[in-house]
């Protein structure tokens, strides 16, 4: 967008310039003398902003509780785009509050209650310097809940384990704003056990953790999840580990393993006391049709076979 400048002569080879920008962006000003050519340090760049169309999506009055109070914490998402060409920041009591910027035009702003004392913080934030209006002076933090408080702890792995068996659980902070997990994990004998951690989605706070037991005989699993140094709701928890489980070890035997008739029972008998614990399924199936099948437990890990073919 091209603008026309007023030049207005003050006199010994003094002009002074007057333009109206009505479009934010960056613009080129470049300035030059009949017969000297630009002058020094012609062309310049200057930006053209405007903090007011800096807006939290929903507004602000959305955030705002029903006293007015932007109360810690909070999440808000900005949409910068019409704004003109800038950086958002934030400080919440002379402390910098880190923004993520997204490729779309827009910022998150997490704003976590960690560390601040109960009542009134003062809140600056700014668009390349310049104040946002509608934005209030101040967050509240009531102290009655912490982000910890919001991480929730999911899966199989939370309860039961297996030696030599990968064991996973999921870590869902999205509630929690900001921040990262610590997880420890030991025996009941003191030994430390390895956690990994895994975050599919650097921008989403969900993260996949795996432990693989290398032992049952030192007690059960204490497992304590932190977020932000904090203590998440319901840990330490206590997890069972089982022993090894080694399908090779299923003894298989019995006439029936070897023929049998069309429609009648087929008996085998299955020993799984030396394979560690776990569950027994069966299935046999012909070229065209599936044979049914029972199990029997008779309660000692050892199991009857009934197979009825329906095929030769």
């Amino acid at each position: 967008e091209r603008i026309e400048p007023k030049i207005k002569n003050l006199g010994n080879n003094e002009w002074k310039i007057f333009y109206t920008i009505l479009t934010v962006g960056e613009y080129e000003i470049r300035a030059s003398c009949t017969n000297r050519g630009p002058l020094p340090g012609s062309p310049w760049t200057i930006a053209c902003l405007d903090p007011a169309k800096v807006t939290p999506i929903g507004g602000w009055g959305s955030l705002l509780d029903n006293n007015g109070k932007l109360l810690l914490p909070a999440k808000i998402a900005f949409d910068t785009s019409m704004a003109g060409p800038g950086e958002l920041t934030c400080y919440v009591d002379s402390t910098e509050v880190n923004v993520e910027k997204q490729s779309n035009g827009r910022c998150i702003l997490y704003l976590s209650d960690e560390e601040l004392s109960k009542g009134e913080h003062s809140f600056d934030l700014t668009w390349s310097g310049l104040p946002i209006s509608q934005s209030p002076g101040y967050v509240f933090v009531t102290g009655n809940s912490s982000a910890a408080d919001k991480v929730v702890l999911t899966g199989r792995g939370l309860t039961s384990a297996q030696v030599g068996e990968i064991s996973h659980f999921t870590i869902d902070a999205s509630e929690a704003l900001s921040g990262k997990p610590e997880v420890h994990m030991e025996f009941e004998d003191g030994e430390n056990l390895p956690v990994t951690l895994l975050q599919p989605r650097p921008n989403e706070l969900i993260w996949l953790a795996s432990y693989n037991p290398h032992k049952s005989t030192g007690g059960p699993l204490s497992l304590s999840v932190e977020w932000n140094g904090r203590l998440i709701k319901e840990c330490p928890l206590t997890i069972s580990v089982g022993p090894a489980v080694d399908a090779a070890k299923v003894l298989c035997s019995g006439e029936g393993l070897r023929n049998g008739v069309v429609g009648r029972d087929i008996k085998s008998w299955i020993d799984t006391r030396r394979a560690g614990p776990g569950e027994l399924t069966a299935h046999c199936a012909g070229p065209r049709k599936v044979a049914y099948c029972e199990l029997y437990d008779h309660g000692d890990a050892t199991f009857t076979l009934n197979v009825k073919p329906q095929e030769p």
